[in-house]
Parts: structure tokens; C-alpha cells; sequence
């Protein structure tokens, strides 16, 4: 403290600035103030025209909270800002003292410069930029629904999917390094000692439908993912997006056209330790043609898969993936193919007498609402090892599908085909649509 200042009011002042600052006013939060401060200096005088450095940032566009600049410590308003030192002004001197009048500023202007650095590390005032274009509204953060009517429960209905086994169990195993130095000391050779490594097998992808139909259902694919990472079941949760490839089906990592595509069935996963949710309103191009039916075909037999509906029921028979409600049976034992018993049974052609009983060339994919319990149901059916019928919807899907679709364009509707078109939509239709 400079001789002639008085004591307890520099002191009372900072500890003041400090407290409305929200700084701690303790030993250790005042020392650091003042070491900080002796490294602060005010602010260029606007006028000063000298002065060949960057010009000041604009206060309107310092998002900082504090301003801090590293230089030596002298007031704006003092009479030795922009003088010289005492013997260096004409570079004649030699840079000696020569008396507290020629080589310290007055204990004022020492005062009024402690007051400006401590002032420095206060909060900034918010300035914010005033938009002159009144017909700018800016921007204003609106709250997102959730897709599912809560995340919790459907977490809940998701936890038996823990006790899902793949097929073919994981061969995982490290190197235990202080063993195998042990052991390698001991032989006078290196053999190396493997221990096994116990960790969750199973593994989710989630495949979003590209079509432009879907993207109004991009929130519930997010609350899905976020869903399904909290279970604690899988060990990784990929999301991918389905685009048309070619003749096949394409995926890519992010969501728009114009993306990188690779076939699909790169993702497909023999050993079973992939699982597979299917987001789609089954109304786009890839379920037209059947590609998308053929695809779920060749995966179904492997893993657990299923299709995620985010339509009402009322309209999943209007899709090109229409489900039917009965019975889903998964067998005892590893996983296999679910079997499907319809609630109204169709009637097939029997076979001739003595013929060979060929494979089946249906395989059953369940068809989920988005609602805890559907989701629910099916991590049960997948976590069944010792079998499990449950009540759900199904559509059956070929090898072949859409191979044998008639070529050119539909027949001409018959007398009956506009009675019967009414009465089909106005049993499947809601009210309000029936009025419009």
C-alpha cells in the first residue's frame, strides 16, 4: 500500500466489489483479484490515433463476461499514461531512480488504477445489438412434444430385452499382461495368457425410412435412441436410414437424398447379435416394389426384428405392409423365426397326397405401435428362451414378394368396385374424414 493512502477504504471497496460480483471475499479470492489486476489494463482511449494495434472489439459483439488485457498498469485518465518514463523519453537516460516524484505516479493515480482493474473483473454489461429491421422476429425456443406419452415406462417395457442370449455365443477375450509376464519369465519364452471378457452382447439398430412421409416422425426416432441406450441392454445403438440402392435397399448414416449409400445387407448379422427395429409408415417407395419385404425376409430368421408403426392400427391395413391381428409364438431354444397363428385363419390349397413337405416360404415380422406395451411384448418374445405365445400383429413376408406383380397399369374398375371402394373406406376411415 502506497505511503499517504488511507487504509480500511481501498479495502473496503473491493471486498464490496468482489461480494457483488459473486467472487468469494476470502484470503484466497481476494489474492487472486489483485494478482489478476496487475496484469489488466483499461481500455484504449477511442481518440488516441497512435496507436497502430488491432482495433478494440465492439462491446456489442463480446460475448466474454470480463475483459482482460495484458499490459502495463496505468490509468486512462492520469497524467502518465502516454508519458515516457523518466530518463528513457529521449532514450538519453540511463534508466536510474531518481526520486518518487520522477519514477512512481502519484499515490492517487496508483488509487484510481486499482479501482479500474478490479472494476475489469466484474461482469460485463449486457449490450446486446438492436435489430433496426422491424419485420425480424428473431428466433424463439419452443418446447418439443415427445412422441411416446412418457419415456419411463417405455424404458420399463424394454428392460426384459436384458435377458436376451444371442444364438451363437460371443468368443471375447483380453490379454491379462501381468500373467502372461509371469508366465513368459518363468518358460524363458513368451507365451501369452488369455482371459475371457464379460460384457453385454447383444447389440440395436434402428432404421429410420427415408421416404419424405417419415420426416414428420423424426422426434420419436430420437426418443427411441434415447431410449434404448438408458435400458442397459445393448452394447452399442446405431440409427441408419433407408434410401432405394439400385434394385436393392440402401442405408445411409444420415437422414436427406443425396447421401453415400452402401447395401443394407452389409449390416445383416448371421450370429444373431444385432437386433433390428424398423421405423416406417410402410408407404414409401421401398415397399412398393417389395425390396423392403425381401429384405426383412432375409433378416428375420437371425435376430429379433420388427416393424415400429407410427400410424393409428385403423390404417395399417391401407399400407403396403398390412398387419393382422393373433398370435405370436416364439419356439424354445435359441432363437428362431417367430411363428404366427392369425386370428382369422386363411384357408390354403392342401397338397397331393404324398408329396414332399416343402420349407415354409412365409416368415411372420411383428408390427409395433409405438406404445410401451407393444415394445414391451416384443423384448418379451425376445428375451424368451424357454418359448412364449402373446397376443400382437404380424404380416407375412416372401422371399419372392412383389416379384409376381402384374406389369402396366390396373384394370378398369367393374359395376361394383366404386360401392365397394366406399364401404372398404368408410369402415377403415376416422369420423372427421368420413365428414370431409
Amino acid at each position: 500500500m502506497s505511503r499517504g493512502e488511507p487504509g480500511p477504504a481501498p479495502l473496503d471497496e473491493l471486498v464490496a466489489r468482489l461480494t457483488a460480483a459473486g467472487v468469494p471475499a476470502d484470503a484466497r479470492g481476494m489474492a487472486d483479484a489483485l494478482w489478476l489486476a496487475q496484469w489488466i489494463t483499461p481500455q484504449e482511449q477511442a481518440g488516441d490515433t497512435g496507436d497502430t494495434g488491432p482495433p478494440a472489439a465492439d462491446p456489442a459483439h463480446r460475448t466474454d463476461p470480463a475483459t482482460f488485457r495484458v499490459g502495463p498498469a496505468v490509468s486512462p485518465g492520469s497524467p502518465h499514461a502516454d508519458a515516457a518514463p523518466a530518463g528513457r523519453a529521449d532514450g538519453s537516460g540511463d534508466g536510474t531512480d531518481t526520486g518518487p516524484e520522477e519514477s512512481e505516479p502519484p499515490p492517487s493515480t496508483l488509487r484510481d488504477s486499482a479501482r479500474h482493474r478490479v472494476a475489469e473483473l466484474l461482469p460485463a454489461l449486457d449490450e446486446r445489438v438492436v435489430d433496426r429491421d422491424p419485420r425480424r422476429l428473431g428466433e424463439i425456443a419452443v418446447p418439443i412434444a415427445s412422441a411416446f406419452p412418457g419415456l419411463l415406462p417405455l424404458q420399463r417395457a424394454l428392460r426384459p430385452i436384458q435377458r436376451y442370449r444371442p444364438p451363437v455365443a460371443p468368443v471375447r477375450r483380453k490379454l491379462d499382461e501381468p500373467a502372461t509376464a509371469e508366465l513368459s519369465a518363468h518358460a524363458e519364452m513368451i507365451i501369452p495368457v488369455l482371459r475371457g471378457v464379460h460384457r453385454r452382447a447383444a447389440a440395436l439398430r434402428l432404421l429410420m425410412d427415408g421416404s419424405s412421409s417419415m420426416a414428420v416422425w423424426e422426434q420419436m426416432l430420437h426418443d427411441l435412441r434415447q431410449v434404448c441406450e438408458r435400458v442397459g441392454a445393448f452394447r452399442d445403438v446405431t440409427v441408419h436410414y433407408l434410401h432405394p440402392h439400385g434394385p436393392d435397399v440402401g442405408v445411409a448414416a444420415a437422414p436427406g437424398p443425396g447421401r453415400p449409400l452402401r447395401p443394407a445387407d452389409q449390416l445383416h448379422d448371421p450370429t444373431g447379435h444385432h437386433l433390428t427395429l424398423v421405423v416406417s409408415d410402410c408407404a414409401g417407395p421401398l415397399w412398393r416394389d417389395g425390396r423392403m419385404q425381401r429384405l426383412l425376409y432375409r433378416w428375420a430368421a437371425d435376430a429379433p426384428l420388427a416393424v415400429v408403426q407410427p400410424l393409428p392400427q385403423r390404417m395399417w391395413a391401407r399400407t403396403l405392409l398390412p398387419a393382422v391381428a393373433g398370435t405370436l409364438i416364439r419356439r424354445q431354444g435359441p432363437y428362431q423365426a417367430l411363428d404366427f397363428r392369425p386370428a382369422r385363419r386363411r384357408r390354403r390349397p392342401a397338397g397331393a397326397p404324398g408329396a414332399a413337405v416343402e420349407p415354409p416360404r412365409e416368415r411372420a415380422i411383428p408390427v409395433l405401435s409405438a406404445t410401451p406395451s407393444a415394445l414391451g411384448s416384443w423384448a418379451r418374445l425376445a428375451a424368451a428362451d424357454a418359448g412364449l405365445a402373446l397376443r400382437g400383429a404380424a404380416c407375412a413376408v416372401r422371399a419372392d414378394h412383389g416379384d409376381g406383380l402384374p406389369s402396366g397399369p390396373a384394370p378398369a374398375p367393374g359395376r361394383a368396385a366404386p360401392a365397394r371402394m366406399v364401404r372398404e373406406f368408410d369402415q377403415q376411415a376416422s369420423p372427421a374424414a368420413r365428414l370431409l
